[in-house]
């Protein structure tokens, strides 16, 4: 579609969009100009609105809006200012006040007039609605009843946000009932849900009452501080040993949990090097709250690595037979016509293969430093194994493909290329394979750790949200 049939047909768009519009304006101006013949103004105004939103335009609507508008609006009045001589000053401010939202609703379309007079009865009355409305809420604070209260105060702040201390007095009545319910979870030693508690209030009002002295106690009296104490092992394991004690730190600190804190490795280190506490003393029970007394730790992990063996093979090699395929242009003599002719040369290629293992158990235990009960075990069995094999071909292997011949010398009946896909695939990641180093023992070593940190780190992690 070129450009001036693109602009005929958005034109065409919009003069139908414009017709629309119009027709359900006009629609609209018709069933209320009926509700108006038929007495129901309120009624017919709300169509004579609608229809000067489908269209601005529409004249019609506008004065008809206008006129049943302001005679809908008189009539308010007229009810606000019956509820006024009757001294019924709580009725007739709110009558007041729907006649205001009445002329804002209208306001982007027509003008509606209002005697300024009508604006100082109320005046009168918002004086006597807002002392009455400040008495009732205050009285109801005073009795707890906070959320009878909130229903007063929100109804003065409609009217005047600033009159008297009425902002303060809600916030008070907003914050007071969390705060209360906070103290009452923290003298109950349910701290985290204190701790929430506090948080809230404290938003809401940072310097309310005592909130964020208990806020700091119940995350303190709530919180579980962990320390890692070091990993047993034969001495040639020191160092991964270490590998786990330092990967458990960091993934127990990975996500963010006021109420879970590793202490850590350093200062455990200078405590324990202080107190001149040996590792076999830690490991036995006894000792245990005196430690985590020490160390200010309610939790301590201690673990041990068993039966660890490590076997790794040499480098090894064997020769695999394939076959090259390449094209051939042939002539048929009989037609006349060359042809290409596809023929395959035998060949072979060399795979080299090394391995290491490394089997090994790991024991991980969290015993609670006031009972010294053990809360938390798991023994994890590893075997970790690198297998490392990849292949060299002399030429470009493209158009190599795996099979089986009996000789090089001689064509056989089971001489058989395999076209398979699959098989050609994995011969290419084979002679592609960019991974031509075997890992290395400290590579599996941390391989390891890594697992048994992570998962040991979940296990803590839903120990501690079991507790809330």
């Amino acid at each position: 579609m070129n450009r001036k049939l693109k602009l005929i047909s958005l034109v065409g768009l919009t003069l139908i969009l414009v017709q629309v519009s119009c027709n359900s304006s006009k629609s609209y101006y018709k069933k209320g100009d009926q509700l108006k013949q038929a007495g129901m103004t309120e009624e017919a105004v709300e169509y004579f609105l609608l229809a000067v939103q489908k269209n601005v335009n529409n004249i019609e609507a506008r004065i008809a809006l206008k006129s049943e508008g302001q005679n809908l609006l008189d009539a308010k009045l007229e009810k606000f200012y019956k509820l006024y001589t009757a001294e019924d000053y709580i009725g007739a401010t709110r009558k007041y006040m729907e006649a205001q939202d009445y002329i804002r609703l209208l306001r982007p379309y027509v003008k509606l007039e209002m005697a300024p007079y009508y604006r100082d009865y109320f005046e009168e009355s918002k004086k006597v609605f807002l002392e009455d409305r400040y008495q009732k809420a205050s009285k109801l604070i005073d009795e707890s009843k906070f959320e009878s209260a909130n229903i007063y105060l929100k109804e003065i702040l409609e009217i005047d946000p600033a009159y008297k201390d009425v902002a303060s007095l809600k916030n008070y009545s907003d914050v007071e009932p969390l705060y209360v319910d906070a103290v009452g979870d923290y003298e109950a030693g349910r701290y985290r849900e204190a701790y929430k508690l506090f948080s809230r209030v404290i938003k809401m009002n940072e310097n309310f009452k005592e909130a964020s002295y208990y806020k700091n106690e119940s995350l303190k009296k709530g919180r579980l501080t962990i320390a890692v104490l070091d990993i047993e092992s034969e001495e040639s394991l020191n160092d991964m040993s270490a590998m786990i004690n330092r990967l458990i730190l960091q993934s127990g600190s990975v996500k963010k949990n006021p109420f879970l804190v590793y202490i850590d490795r350093e200062s455990t280190q200078a405590v324990l090097d202080e107190q001149k506490l040996g590792l076999s003393g830690l490991l036995d029970e006894k000792t245990v709250a005196e430690t985590g007394k020490l160390l200010g730790a309610k939790m301590l992990i201690r673990g041990k690595i068993l039966d660890y063996k490590h076997t790794s093979t040499g480098l090894t090699k064997r020769t695999e037979k394939a076959f090259h395929e390449s094209m051939q242009r042939q002539y048929n003599k009989e037609k006349g016509y060359y042809y290409n002719q596809k023929s395959y040369q035998k060949t072979t290629y060399t795979v080299y293969s090394m391995e290491r293992v490394i089997e090994c158990s790991i024991e991980l235990t969290m015993i609670s430093a006031e009972t010294g009960e053990v809360v938390l075990s798991h023994t994890y069995p590893f075997k970790e194994i690198h297998n490392l094999e990849y292949g060299v071909y002399g030429k470009d292997s493209k158009n190599l493909y795996p099979g089986y011949y009996k000789s090089t010398k001689y064509n056989s009946p089971e001489d058989k290329v395999n076209r398979s896909l699959v098989d050609k695939q994995k011969l290419d990641r084979l002679l592609n394979e960019k991974d031509r180093e075997l890992r290395s023992e400290e590579d599996l070593q941390m391989e390891i750790a890594r697992k048994v940190a992570q998962n040991w780190a979940w296990k803590v992690r839903k120990y501690e949200k079991a507790l809330e």
